[in-house]
């Protein structure tokens, strides 16, 4: 699709897992809700961040995991 309007329709399609045509059924509470659970799913990262700086700076304990293994996950977590 070179359009434009094209290209705008195949992101839409591909963001919220419909074809093309189903396009029309995409109303502002469905668009909403995924925006919603997009903002929730990366407030989980942020938290899960916040726990393993705790642990990194000797905050809270986490036994199970090396250091080099708390700065792994950090790192990971921030550039994904």
């Amino acid at each position: 699709m070179c359009l434009p309007i094209g290209r705008n329709a195949q992101h839409c399609s591909s963001q919220f897992g419909v074809t093309v045509n189903q396009l029309a059924n995409i109303n502002k509470q469905v668009a909403c809700s995924y925006q919603y659970n997009a903002i929730w799913l990366s407030g989980i990262d942020v938290n899960t961040v916040t726990q393993l700086l705790d642990v990194k700076h000797n905050y809270a304990c986490l036994p199970l995991f090396s250091s080099d293994e708390i700065e792994f996950m950090i790192e990971y977590l921030c550039t994904n």
